[in-house]
């Protein structure tokens, strides 16, 4: 392999393997078609390899192509890493923190985090990132986008380590004029014929039943209601009494609209709150940020931080 490789070569071949066509790949990319082919046609002198061949649908990857995209893609996100790193020690800065989180689940303690990390580390630039789903947050870690995110375990991932921040009791989102809203608690026995509204469908089966507590305590399994994305839809569901939803106490706290009931669900385990993150992760920031999290998170939804 050339000694001469550039990095822009590779991203262009996984622009064009992304979008299966030069002509797509040169628009997201802001260049001209003849540009993009110019780069791809160096990668393969650099290479001595075909890596494209055009179809009838556009173009396709070769098994050389294949390689190269499968692992240029990790390489080039480690340059870039590298690249971050070395301007945040040239602006005096020891690195980079990128934190993704659920306002719904941390609006009780995130500002004065945030406000605290600046304050006890102010090498590191914290970047905070807004999600209204947990996979959102999944995603951006895995695609080298995010250091560490607040998520509601379990995750069922085994390449994420994470660290306990906050458990809190499981909350049961009903139509007002639901027969159990009148209730001041509720059990999984009252729930038995109630449909479960959710995200059904992008959530691994372990934690689809942790949910859901699937099993229930006699054996049987919970209704599926209407799917739903995010909180906003699964209320509006309930709302209309398709179903019930489930949440933790602080997202019971953070929509606090009449337009649902919200009981505590007495007899299933607790949900926690999770830091997760990958060794991209500043090292030097992970122990101070779960020992402030954990301090901050301690108080009871509805009082102030």
């Amino acid at each position: 392999m050339s000694a001469d490789l550039a990095p822009r070569w590779i991203a262009a071949l996984i622009a064009v393997a992304e979008a299966g066509s030069i002509t797509k790949a040169a628009t997201g990319m802001h260049l001209t078609q003849q540009a993009v082919s110019a780069q791809l046609n160096q990668l393969e002198r650099a290479v001595d390899a075909v890596l494209l061949v055009r179809t009838s649908r556009g173009v396709a990857l070769t098994a050389a192509g294949r390689t190269l995209v499968e692992r240029g893609r990790p390489w080039l996100g480690e340059l870039e890493r590298l690249a971050a790193e070395v301007r945040m020690v040239g602006h005096g800065r020891a690195g980079r923190l990128r934190l993704h989180f659920k306002m719904q689940s941390t609006a009780h303690f995130m500002p004065e985090l945030l406000r605290r990390l600046a304050q006890d580390a102010p090498d590191i630039e914290v970047e905070s990132h807004s999600v209204a789903r947990a996979p959102e947050a999944l995603r951006a870690l895995h695609e080298g986008e995010s250091d560490a995110a607040f998520i509601w375990l379990p995750i069922a991932d085994a390449e994420l380590a994470s660290a306990d921040i906050l458990t809190e009791q499981r909350m049961i989102a009903l139509a007002p004029d639901h027969p159990l809203a009148r209730q001041e608690k509720l059990t999984l026995a009252d729930l038995r014929d109630e449909p479960v509204i959710g995200p059904h469908a992008d959530l691994p089966e372990e934690v689809m039943r942790f949910w859901n507590v699937d099993p229930r305590p006699n054996g049987s399994s919970p209704r599926l209601g209407p799917a739903a994305n995010t909180p906003e839809e699964c209320l509006l569901h309930v709302n209309a009494g398709r179903g019930i939803w489930p949440a933790p106490a602080s997202t019971a706290d953070y929509f606090t609209q009449s337009i649902v009931a919200w009981r505590p669900l007495v007899d299933a385990a607790p949900i926690t709150l999770g830091l997760v993150w990958l060794r991209t992760a500043p090292p030097q920031i992970l122990p101070r940020l779960i020992s402030l999290s954990r301090s901050l998170a301690v108080h009871t939804p509805g009082e102030a931080p």
